[in-house]
């Protein structure tokens, strides 16, 4: 993931940034710098907990391919608070650039597209089939990630069970 968007709606404007990620090519390490006493939450007991990181994992596992942003009772919040959210990122996968665009509310459907920046997707976000196309391609990163094709319960291995290392929020 070269870059991702969490959106009020989908939209092109500047105005509908919620937070936007940037992340290089390797390993990012994701921490919350200690907060002074005049921010600190009284609420909060240890620095550095409830700034977003766990959710910023999620979201990303999201736009790879995972059925919800969250768990509990987090999803209803977020889409409660941005109710035409979007979560937006630029995906590299074998190579080749994906925008793939996951709305917070489950009844609106996922977009995708090859080959254009976030900014030209959100111009124009049809995407006919391309969502499907890029989860096919994602299903099929197994083989490249393990050598490993079958689990001790003899069942086969598969994305879904190596998509939550892709984040590790601990």
């Amino acid at each position: 993931i070269k870059e991702l968007r969490f959106l009020r709606h989908l939209s092109p404007s500047r105005d509908a940034e919620v937070r936007r990620v940037t992340f290089h090519k390797g390993l990012n390490i994701i921490w919350a710098e200690a907060s002074t006493e005049e921010e600190a939450n009284p609420e909060q007991r240890v620095a550095g907990h409830a700034a977003g990181k766990t959710t910023l994992c999620r979201f990303i596992r999201f736009v790879l391919g995972e059925r919800h942003c969250a768990d509990g009772d987090v999803p209803n919040a977020i889409f409660h608070a941005f109710p035409g959210g979007h979560i937006v990122a630029e995906v590299f996968v074998r190579g080749e650039r994906w925008i793939v665009c996951r709305p917070v509310n489950s009844a609106l459907s996922s977009k995708c597209a090859s080959d254009c920046s976030i900014d030209d997707f959100l111009a124009a976000p049809d995407d006919g089939d391309a969502y499907r196309i890029f989860m096919a391609r994602m299903e099929s990163l197994c083989a490249d990630i393990t050598p490993v094709t079958q689990l001790p319960d003899d069942s086969r291995l598969t994305f879904w069970h190596v998509l939550p290392w892709f984040t590790r929020d601990q």
